[in-house]
């Protein structure tokens, strides 16, 4: 059995109108987001995962892909889907990748 799946979830709420937020994940942690990732702009920027909201607000996952290659983390949807911060990343990455090759 996977330790993530019993730890405790750290409740991640959507930063009010104008305010940027940052949360640094650990490996072996989980991460309760309390806002639907897809109404958000999601981005890569640097080594962070940035979420920006309509209301001008921001979350900025601090070192998120130096940190997926540490050891996996999990985020966890409003309707309780676990995604490991990993899948994620690839899945970000995979777009990018897509592109360069397709564009060759």
């Amino acid at each position: 059995m996977n330790d993530s799946a019993t730890v405790a979830a750290i409740l991640v709420p959507a930063p009010a109108a104008g305010e940027a937020a940052e949360v640094a994940p650990f490996p072996g942690e989980a991460y309760a987001l309390d806002f639907d990732p897809s109404a958000t702009l999601m981005e890569r920027m640097d080594e962070d995962l940035l979420f920006s909201f309509e209301n001008g607000g921001s979350l900025r996952l601090r070192r998120f892909f130096p940190t997926c290659s540490k050891g996996d983390f999990y985020l966890i949807m409003p309707d309780g889907e676990r995604i490991s911060a990993s899948d994620l990343a690839l899945a970000l990455l995979a777009p990018l990748e897509d592109h360069t090759v397709g564009g060759m």
